[in-house]
């Protein structure tokens, strides 16, 4: 007789597979819309001459009656505008703890 917990084979590659496919039009959709959403926090970005960031951006998306997360806007500014204009984190300052 076979056992199948005894099998040296695993089921995580068979699922991870099946669970990225069937998520993929959801994912692709989100992908979608934060493009969408890239392009008007760009918008709003470059009309504060790029001196808001993620708290006022957030505001205004809200007095203009849209319900968008705060981190949702961080995730979208950090892969779309921050990398472009040469701020984030990549760009730190240094750490102010003493060494060793």
């Amino acid at each position: 007789m076979f056992d199948c917990s005894s099998s040296a084979a695993s089921t995580s590659s068979f699922s991870s597979f099946h669970h990225r496919r069937a998520t993929a039009a959801g994912r692709a959709a989100r992908q979608a819309d934060d493009a969408v959403l890239a392009a008007r926090i760009r918008a709003v970005h470059r009309e504060s001459d790029g001196t808001y960031s993620v708290p006022r951006i957030t505001a205004e998306f809200r007095e203009a009656g849209e319900r968008v997360n705060h981190k949702r806007i961080a995730r979208v500014m950090r892969a779309s505008i921050w990398p472009a204009c040469g701020c984030g984190a990549d760009t730190a300052p240094p750490s102010r703890t003493r060494p060793g």
